[in-house]
């Protein structure tokens, strides 16, 4: 949906799938068969197979919206115009010189609450907050696998296998999905109007952002690690 039908560039921004950059490295590395070494010296240390995944990706778009504020017209959206998800396609005013996500020490807090405002926003326009302005938490995630092989015979060779998932044990925070993993809603609170009454109001004086604004609510699974076997003929 977009914000204003009759001047669509408002609504120009980052493909929802786009990210900046995107890295995959994979390693395979065989460690010596040591075939001039005794038997058990062999069959201990020889014929060890390590490899790795290396992945790395920065954040997706990220889009503010104000949603819905209590007692205005068109579903509780500032614009006037009502939306499918109670006015959540109004998006408020952007705070310059204040970056999309700042370290407080709470790692789920991703999005800067000062950066984005209602605070003298005019009932009926256009917030100045873009589309797609904002970065997502990123992702960066190190597999590892370690496989010892066994020959059985000419044709038959036993695979021992070692595999860690995420091995650092990294918090990669999902940043947007369906679900909603992160609230990019400001759900404003105590917001205050220019005439003290939403149904007459011509602009908002003062709002704060909900609790939950900018945060993220779901991560990527933990460290893993996996025995198996492998039996090839």
């Amino acid at each position: 949906m977009l914000s204003d039908n009759s001047n669509p560039d408002l609504d120009y921004g980052r493909a929802l799938i786009d990210r900046t950059h995107i890295f995959n490295a994979s390693l395979v590395y065989n460690l010596p068969s040591l075939e001039s070494k005794a038997g058990f010296v062999k069959n201990l240390f020889g014929d060890w197979q390590v490899t790795s995944i290396v992945t790395a990706a920065s954040g997706v778009p990220i889009t503010v919206y104000t949603g819905s504020i209590g007692g205005l017209q068109g579903g509780g959206s500032p614009t006037g115009e009502g939306s499918h998800d109670g006015g959540s396609q109004a998006r408020p005013n952007r705070v310059e010189g204040e970056p999309c996500h700042v370290d407080t020490g709470n790692p789920t807090q991703w999005l800067n609450p000062a950066a984005f405002t209602l605070n003298g926003f005019r009932i009926g326009q256009i917030g100045t907050s873009g589309r797609g302005v904002c970065d997502g938490p990123g992702n960066f995630q190190v597999d590892l696998a370690l496989y010892k092989n066994i020959r059985l015979g000419k044709t038959v060779k036993l695979q021992l296998r070692i595999e860690g998932f995420n091995i650092f044990n990294r918090a990669n925070f999902i940043g947007y999905s369906a679900g909603g993993s992160l609230s990019n809603g400001y759900g404003p609170n105590n917001v205050v109007f220019d005439t003290g009454n939403a149904s007459t109001a011509t602009s908002i004086v003062s709002a704060t952002p909900g609790g939950n604004f900018g945060t993220v609510s779901q991560v990527r699974d933990p460290r893993l690690i996996q025995l198996g076997m492998r039996l090839s003929f």
